[in-house]
Order: structure tokens, then C-alpha cells, then sequence
């Protein structure tokens, strides 16, 4: 599961800057994994990546681990439905939808 404390994004102009911050619980690992933060588009296509300097080091897979990554700045191109994706080495371990567009976008029809 990966945690970003929101699914809407009002944005008012692109190419966009935006600055999150990410928390991602982790079990079941068993060694030391590369990480890697994606923003896919809605085609799968990956539009940002980000990773960290330090790998994630996992040594007892009973045992939680709780990452937390703050202030990314992930770059968008333009608006959109988007996934937030965290990758350990190859292996897809939480994502998020978000929804990153113009104000009036989430605005409820009457």
C-alpha cells in the first residue's frame, strides 16, 4: 500500500512542479532493495522517477518497516489520471491513483 495524503490534485497550469510527501508501510521483504518512485500515466507509460540514495534494508520480513519520503517534487506535463508507483528492485509494492488537473475538474456536476 502506498500513502499519499491525498487523490486530487488542483493544479491550476502545467508543466506543474508539485511537492508531496509519501508513506509507504513495508513487510515481507528479505534483504536490501533499490527503490524507485514512478508517476505513471493512465497508458502505463512512466512520466517521473525518482529514486532515493539509499536502498531499503529489510532484514526480518515479520518485522514493519514504515518509509516515509517528504517533499518530493514531481514534475507533470499536464493534467490527468495518474498512478503513484513505489518499485522495490523490480517488484510493483504499492501505488496510489491521483487525479491531477484544474480545479473544475473535481468540481461535482449539478
Amino acid at each position: 500500500m502506498l500513502n499519499v495524503p491525498v487523490s486530487q490534485l488542483p493544479i491550476p497550469q502545467f508543466p506543474a512542479d508539485i511537492r508531496l510527501s509519501v508513506c509507504a508501510p513495508v513487510t515481507g521483504g528479505h534483504g536490501t532493495y533499490p527503490l524507485t518512485f514512478q508517476l505513471r500515466a493512465a497508458d502505463g507509460d512512466a512520466v517521473w522517477q525518482w529514486r532515493p540514495a539509499a536502498p531499503l534494508d529489510h532484514p526480518d520480513p515479520l518485522t514493519p518497516q514504515q518509509l516515509a519520503f517528504h517533499e518530493l517534487t514531481v514534475s507533470v506535463e499536464k493534467p490527468g489520471r495518474y498512478d503513484m508507483v513505489l518499485l522495490a528492485g523490480e517488484y510493483e509494492i504499492g501505488s496510489q491513483p491521483l487525479m491531477i488537473g484544474p480545479a473544475e475538474v473535481f468540481r461535482a456536476e449539478p
